[in-house]
């Protein structure tokens, strides 16, 4: 299921139609640190924003949310969350939000409890009923195959597809050196609604970040290696690649802007994304890209040296106006197109 649910016919068809630079507008929300994903969610009569907000910063409090954002008046609410697991710690990553073939909305979302001490993380899969105002938690998927997720896309059977960044779960020397080296470690997770999990993707990928699942095919954002994997979906969930869509550095997040186009956000700099996330005064440029799956013709739909948003995650598109995340900072940025 699509991060965007709804067709956004104007923003795509004035960036094709005009020849010159769009001009922008740019406005400021503070919500919660850590605004690392998105989700549109206009199910059930809605019209608002999903932002999965978590603090990143070891010497600032713990805040780990979901917080509804209203498109139109910029009103915020932090959903409830109910019946879930005594002791659960909620650290939420990647989200996807889905219409069940129930009729029900589900929330989907990656989950990381940190022991600090140890340097490890237990990683799991979230599932919530979406009711209003109030997320109703539903099951807790754990694996030994889930050591690293970063970002989930789910099904409306209730079956899912999760990245792993990295075959690690620590945060460790190993770990390093697979991002030093860019090696190719990263496993696509296929878990049914009702059976084992198992590793789907035949073609590993270096850092997989944001995915996508779109009729038939998987879409998987890797922000090393200038990769956006395009993956055909088999009956049994199983994933087979077929090409590289793109050649972008830094992927991250994906979210439908229309039927066949994609936003995706991205870190030009790894170098200085990894000063940033030490350091919030040091600047990560970013990059918000518009492409066309069937060819992977791809705009720049919207760039900044890091001075606008650092570390940009994630771009989601309403109307004529775009919503940046970032990994750490406690905000999004809003973005209207100007005609």
């Amino acid at each position: 299921m699509s991060k965007l649910l709804l067709p956004l016919l104007i923003l795509i068809t004035f960036l094709t139609a005009q020849a010159q630079e769009p001009t922008f507008s740019e406005e400021v929300i503070h919500l919660g640190p850590g605004t690392e994903d998105i989700v549109l969610d206009t199910l059930n009569g809605q019209k608002r924003l999903l932002i999965s907000c978590s603090q990143r910063r070891n010497e600032l409090p713990r805040f780990g949310e979901i917080v509804a954002l209203d498109p139109e008046t910029n009103a915020k609410d932090t959903l409830t969350r109910t019946n879930e697991p005594e002791g659960l710690v909620f650290n939420p990553h990647g989200i996807d939000l889905v219409l069940g073939s129930n009729g029900k909305v589900w929330l989907f979302v990656v989950n990381h409890e940190y022991n600090k001490e140890a340097k490890t993380k237990r990683n799991s899969i979230l599932v919530y009923e979406v009711q209003g105002k109030t997320l109703l938690f539903q099951k807790q998927i754990e694996s030994k195959l889930i050591v690293s997720p970063n970002d989930v896309a789910g099904l409306p059977d209730g079956g899912f597809y999760v990245n792993n960044d990295s075959k690690r779960a620590n945060i460790g020397f190993g770990w390093l050196m697979e991002k030093m080296f860019q090696v190719r470690t990263s496993r696509i997770v296929y878990c049914p609604a009702n059976g084992t999990c198992f590793n789907a993707n035949d073609k590993k990928l270096a850092y997989a970040n944001g995915i996508l699942v779109e009729g038939d095919r998987v879409y998987v954002a890797a922000t090393q290696k200038k990769t956006l994997a395009e993956y055909s979906r088999q009956a049994d969930g199983s994933l087979v690649y077929l090409r590289n869509v793109a050649k972008l550095k830094g992927l991250d997040n994906i979210s439908l802007a229309n039927p066949g186009t994609v936003l995706i956000a991205a870190h030009p700099s790894s170098g200085k994304f990894i000063k940033h996330a030490r350091n919030a005064e040091k600047l990560s440029p970013g990059i918000v890209y518009l492409v066309k799956l069937e060819n992977g013709k791809t705009e720049v739909l919207y760039s900044t040296s890091g001075s606008s948003i650092s570390g940009n995650s994630v771009a989601v598109a309403y109307k004529n106006t775009f919503y940046v995340g970032q990994v750490f900072e406690d905000w999004v940025l809003k973005v209207t197109i100007k005609e």
